[in-house]
């Protein structure tokens, strides 16, 4: 009487057990069409008009919305969240080693073993994230395609996810650069070429629409040389990579994200011990 009853619900007579977040009718509630204008969500649960289901059942536990959590608790998520994204993922990989070491030190091997399991099932992950993986302000390099012109490619410098050029460049050093190396005369070329940022957010997506449309490509041309942490791009590999596409050869294998190759020199007791 009263409940929501479905045949979803039934299993050879029997109902499924409860689910956590209550039944449809109660889930429906936690958004009341009869709340009156300017009533505070407490004051509908306090008359019975509104009840809201509990913060488990929302989105990773926090339900800001219905002060599930404190402004506090959600603001230190945020910044979890922000610094997973910003170290790729070491920030996480850290924190669970920290974790680990304390429930060893205080004798809870059950519970250090479980957060080993996670280190472990998190590394393999952390691993497969490409170099492009990054936030956007830091992605910055130089990209190098094919070229029409005669023993010559192009290059296309990158700033904040944003793309300009083309600009040729010659294999063969002019009469007045022979004696300048390759490396000094690919970063000649790259700060001769202008600086456009985006003007508005539209563009600025549009942008990374064409340059995730090019390096997700299953079979793309041409290469792209990002730029570290202190924006120096790897002249090694650039000049490397200029002599793969001027001959068409296949590129090198990406690297992998920034941060990613920190997890092998960040291990505890339970790494030591299996190696």
């Amino acid at each position: 009487g009263g409940e929501d009853l479905r045949p979803r619900d039934l299993h050879h007579g029997r109902r499924h057990r409860e689910r956590p977040w209550g039944n449809a009718r109660q889930r429906t509630r936690a958004f009341p069409p009869l709340m009156a204008k300017g009533e505070t969500m407490e004051k509908a649960k306090a008359k019975g008009k509104a009840k809201v289901p509990p913060k488990r059942a929302l989105f990773g536990g926090y339900a800001v919305c219905f002060k599930g959590c404190t402004d506090q608790a959600y603001r230190q998520e945020v910044e979890r969240v922000q610094a997973y994204l910003d170290t790729g993922g070491v920030s996480l990989e850290r924190e669970l080693s920290q974790q680990r070491e304390e429930a060893s030190n205080n004798l809870d091997f059950e519970n250090a073993a479980a957060l080993h399991a996670r280190v472990e099932k998190l590394k393999p992950v952390l691993g497969q994230l490409p170099e492009i993986v990054r936030r956007t302000d830091q992605l910055s390099g130089l990209m190098v395609q094919p070229s029409a012109a005669e023993n010559s490619v192009t290059f296309f410098r990158i700033d904040a996810g944003c793309i300009a050029g083309p600009a040729t460049f010659s294999i063969q050093s002019p009469e007045h650069t022979k004696s300048q190396s390759m490396e000094s005369r690919v970063q000649q070329a790259v700060d001769a070429m202008p600086h456009t940022p985006a003007k508005t957010a539209l563009e600025a997506m549009e942008h990374l629409a064409i340059l995730r449309r090019w390096y997700y490509r299953g079979t793309r041309v041409g290469e792209i040389f990002l730029a570290d942490d202190k924006g120096m791009l790897p002249m090694r590999r650039i000049v490397r990579g200029i002599s793969r596409v001027y001959r068409g050869e296949k590129p090198e294998v990406q690297p992998p994200a920034p941060g990613s190759a920190l997890l092998g020199s960040i291990s505890g007791p339970h790494d030591r011990e299996e190696t």
